[in-house]
């Protein structure tokens, strides 16, 4: 969610397919933030839209009963 704080309006959502592992920070000045799921995403700051997603796997040995 991207907010005006001049008038505290809500100017951006975007909706994810799990839940948000941590906050949004910038990096090259793009909003990026990731999920309990493994992606990775950095949103356009004009639109909103995803920029570039990645997703993240666990290790093999993590996978085994």
């Amino acid at each position: 969610m991207a907010l005006d704080v001049a008038t505290e309006e809500i100017q951006q959502t975007h909706e994810v397919d799990s839940v948000p592992f941590r906050a949004v920070t910038m990096a090259n000045d793009l909003p990026v933030t990731s999920t309990f799921a493994g992606a990775v995403l950095a949103l356009d700051q004009e639109t909103g839209e995803e920029a570039r997603l990645c997703a993240l796997r666990q290790p093999e040995h993590h996978l085994q009963a």
